[in-house]
Order: structure tokens, then C-alpha cells, then sequence
């Protein structure tokens, strides 16, 4: 079993929540901290294995930022953690289809997973991103600089 962090956007007993899929480092010191928290090493250390699945799924995420559940019901409007507003506005923001949610019924098929095609870090993909021409924004591991 995974921790994995939602985000919830309404108040109790209301089924609305954000499922955060992945992250991306601001900064070489964020990721340093992150990598180490996640592998154990700086991030300049990790293998091209560990650089590409470093941050790009909710259990992975949530490993980098030492989030468990004792951390559940925390509150996003407090000084522990917090979702900060970077004052960027993305170019393009690609919907897709929910995947692994075959029990949602009809909302199965919502396009409701949300993410930024030239995004460094990538969570699974499930089909061609809407908005996109029908290809992917592929981005190149090899040049990622920590």
C-alpha cells in the first residue's frame, strides 16, 4: 500500500479531492533534498533509472516528501504543508481519461486527470493527450541538469 496525497477541495462528506500524481524539484536544493529523502543520495548521484522514475507517481511523490498517514486530515491552509502559488501560468494544461477507477461508473470516462505535456516529470499515460496535435511533448532525460 502506497500513501498518496489528496488534496480535498470541499468540506467533510463531500467526495471532492485532487489526487497529486507527481512533482517536479523548484530548485537544485529541492531536489537534492527530495533524492535523498526518496533514494537515499544527491540528486546529481541518482542513476538515469532513479532520475526518471524519481517523483513521477503519487506513492513516489509522497516517499520524496516523507509524507505517511500520519499526516492525514492535515490542513493545506497551515505552515506544514502547503501548496504554494509560483505566480506560473502554464501554456497548456492536457486532460485525459481517469485510469484504474473502473467502479466510478459512468465518471470512469470523465476527463478528469489534468497534467502539463512538458512536464519534466511524467506520471503513466493513458492515451493521446486532448489540445496536443496527437503527440506527445516527449521531454529529453538526458539533458536534465539538477
Amino acid at each position: 500500500m502506497y500513501t498518496c496525497l489528496n488534496c480535498v477541495t470541499e468540506a467533510e462528506g463531500e467526495p471532492a479531492a485532487v489526487l497529486i500524481r507527481g512533482g517536479e524539484p523548484a530548485d537544485a536544493q529541492s531536489a537534492d533534498l527530495l533524492s535523498n529523502s526518496r533514494f537515499g543520495c544527491a540528486a546529481a548521484d541518482m542513476s538515469s533509472y532513479q532520475r526518471k522514475n524519481f517523483l513521477n507517481g503519487p506513492g513516489k511523490l509522497c516517499k520524496a516528501l516523507s509524507l505517511t498517514t500520519k499526516e492525514n486530515g492535515l490542513s493545506l491552509m497551515g505552515s506544514t504543508l502547503y501548496i504554494l502559488d509560483a505566480g506560473e501560468t502554464p501554456d497548456a494544461i492536457y486532460t485525459g481519461k481517469r485510469i484504474g477507477i473502473d467502479y466510478a461508473e459512468e465518471a470512469a470516462d470523465f476527463p478528469w486527470r489534468f497534467y502539463l505535456c512538458y512536464s519534466l516529470i511524467w506520471t503513466v499515460r493513458s492515451s493521446t493527450p486532448t489540445g496536443s496535435g496527437g503527440k506527445w511533448i516527449t521531454p529529453l532525460w538526458q539533458n536534465v541538469a539538477w
